[in-house]
Formats: C-alpha cells, sequence, structure tokens
C-alpha cells in the first residue's frame, strides 16, 4: 500500500512497518518506523530540514518518533521536554536570589536600561531579594511569589508591576540557567 503526503510517500510493508521516503534534488531519504504516525512525522521533519538546506537529515530519529506517538494528541514533544526539565533541572547553576539580582541589575544597566526602568527593576526585585535571602533561584516557586504578594496590602496594579518585573528578572535567569522555568 502507497499514501502520499506532502513531501513524501509511505509504503507499508509485509512486516507491518512503515517505509517513510522523501525525494529531494534527485536523493532519496528513506527510513522504517514502526506506524504510520511516525512515518508521517519523519517525513514533515525531513522536508522542513531539506527546505531549511540541512543536507546532514538525522536518520536516527526513531526516538523522537516513539516518544511523539506516546504523546496525548494535543501535547508536543517540545512541550513534554519542557515539562521533563522543569522536573529534573539538571544543568541549573546553584546561585542564591541575592546573587542571582545583582547580577540581574548589572546586566540590565549595561545593556542601557534607562535610570527610571532600572530603579523599578531594582525596588521590586530587591524586595525579593531581601524577603527570600539565602534560597537558590532554581527553588523558588510561583506559589512563594504568589504568598509573597498576597502577604501585604498590594493593590492590582501594583501586583501587576511586580509581576512584570519578576517574570523579566526569572526570564533572565533561565537564559543564565539559574533556574529551569519563569
Amino acid at each position: 500500500m502507497k499514501k502520499k503526503y506532502a513531501g513524501g510517500t509511505i509504503y507499508s510493508t509485509k512486516h507491518g512497518t512503515f517505509l517513510a521516503q522523501v525525494n529531494h534534488c534527485y536523493h532519496k531519504y528513506k527510513l522504517t518506523l514502526d506506524t504510520e504516525a511516525q512515518a508521517k512525522a519523519w517525513i514533515e521533519m525531513t522536508v522542513a530540514r531539506l527546505e531549511r538546506g540541512d543536507k546532514s537529515v538525522d536518520l536516527d530519529v526513531r526516538d523522537a518518533m516513539r516518544a511523539a506517538v506516546m504523546l496525548p494528541p494535543n501535547v508536543s514533544l517540545c512541550d513534554a521536554a519542557r515539562a521533563y526539565l522543569l522536573a529534573n533541572p539538571q544543568g541549573v547553576k546553584a546561585v542564591t536570589i541575592e546573587i542571582a539580582v545583582a547580577d540581574f541589575l548589572a546586566d540590565k544597566t549595561s545593556a542601557g536600561r534607562r535610570g527610571r526602568s532600572l530603579e523599578d527593576l531594582k525596588s521590586r526585585t530587591g524586595c525579593l531579594a531581601r524577603d527570600m535571602k539565602g534560597r537558590q533561584v532554581a527553588d523558588i516557586t510561583a506559589k512563594d511569589l504568589r504568598d509573597w504578594l498576597d502577604s501585604g496590602k498590594k493593590f492590582s496594579t501594583n501586583r501587576a508591576n511586580y509581576r512584570r518585573a519578576w517574570s523579566n528578572f526569572f526570564g533572565w535567569c533561565v537564559r543564565e540557567r539559574l533556574c529551569a522555568g519563569n
């Protein structure tokens, strides 16, 4: 049996497997996979890589294809990898909140942030460093931040400004590998 997909063809074999094939510039890329869904995903990935100009199509993608099929239909492999990294923060540097805030502010200063913006960031991240002194950045949770916001009288605009500054800070922490997620 033969099925055509955009950029490729899937052949079902007599062994119950599926041969995925992509023809590109007089070259055939082939891979045998366990399911038709894996074959279709491999074709889509291979066509995308070839269109980007990547001629070194990695044929060792069986694990990724198997993993993608194991997931529920509305969860991508990237989402699963992100969830795994959040649950298993490997490669995250152990840095206290005080050091991270100081480095963050120094980075923003050297990037040429305006004085007023810097003062706002310093105020909103500084209170976080003061009240969570000694804690590792990777250990601070969204619940900790919500509890901190709920502990005092902060009006909705003020709360939104704190969240905006903290999102900026924790986004920087993710890029610096100080925590797994924002």
